[in-house]
């Protein structure tokens, strides 16, 4: 989210300056306020872009790593399943 802000902030300084130099302040406060959103509006849509097009070349930052597909995985031999834990009961108690 700062790269947006920063082209916007960016965008309403120049414009701000600009304008001042023909206009009122008051004419160059509103259109420093137009290219700050245009700019903002600008920043979301390419870096949105960006994010549709660098997973696909790089496929390694399509997906993290989760813990919750490791986790099962590693403690699938530790806790015995309910039909296993009959089996191991040799009094039949349960």
């Amino acid at each position: 989210m700062k790269t947006p802000i920063l082209l916007g902030f960016t965008a309403f300084v120049i414009s701000f300056f600009v304008s001042l130099l023909h206009n009122t302040w008051a004419m160059a406060l509103f259109r420093s306020v137009i290219g700050f959103v245009l700019f903002f509006i600008l920043g979301l849509v390419v870096r949105f872009i960006l994010n549709q097009i660098l997973p696909k070349m790089n496929p390694a930052l399509e997906e993290p790593p989760s813990m919750a597909k490791t986790i099962p995985e590693q403690m699938e031999g530790s806790v015995p399943a309910g039909n296993e834990r009959e089996q191991q009961d040799p009094a039949g108690t349960i």
